[in-house]
């Protein structure tokens, strides 16, 4: 178990890399590999949705029409549309998320997870499951991605059978994951 300071020290360490990677470089050519997700989300999907690792927070545009949709991402460096919180979109990391128990109906992630910390991977999972009440889907790349601007960003990287092992370890909520192609 992590102490709230090793918390608060991963936490600032992964706000920082990512603020200085999304100054640096260019994800929007990563956005349109989202379009498999939300196809799949479109017809199933309704409620209070959120999005983890919302990033260039792209979903707003494209799900508001079927959903009420949240975003949230450890920092809101990526976007230009947003420049500090609102009440749809927080800057929190996955393993700390601000939100009530059951707060969302669904909750998903595109290549989100594997960017997680090793050690903050049991906390990022429980925090999913605590903020869902009916369904989480998540799309984890699963092959290693070199740095970006030197920073390692593909921190948990594992098979897709060891994501559903530790997602049958934390889930109690309804759950489907898909191994992303890279």
């Amino acid at each position: 178990m992590k102490t709230k300071k090793q918390i608060e020290t991963v936490t600032k360490n992964e706000r920082q890399k990512y603020e200085t990677i999304w100054k640096q470089r260019d994800f929007s050519s990563a956005v349109k590999n989202r379009d498999f997700f939300f196809n799949c989300l479109k017809n199933r999907v309704y409620g209070k949705v959120l999005e983890i690792g919302c990033g260039t927070k792209d979903g707003l545009e494209r799900m508001w029409h079927f959903c009420h949709y949240n975003g949230c991402d450890i920092t809101l460096a990526g976007t230009s549309l947003l420049k500090e919180e609102t009440p749809f979109f927080k800057e929190c990391p996955a393993w700390q998320m601000p939100y009530q128990d059951k707060e969302f109906d669904f909750t998903f992630s595109t290549d989100v997870l594997e960017h997680i910390p090793p050690e903050m991977i049991p906390y990022t999972l429980k925090e999913i499951n605590r903020v869902t009440r009916r369904k989480t889907i998540h799309q984890i790349a699963c092959k290693y991605m070199a740095p970006v601007n030197n920073f390692n960003v593909h921190l948990s990287v594992h098979p897709i059978s060891w994501w559903k092992e530790q997602f049958e370890k934390y889930m109690t909520c309804d759950y489907e994951i898909f191994e992303r192609k890279l």
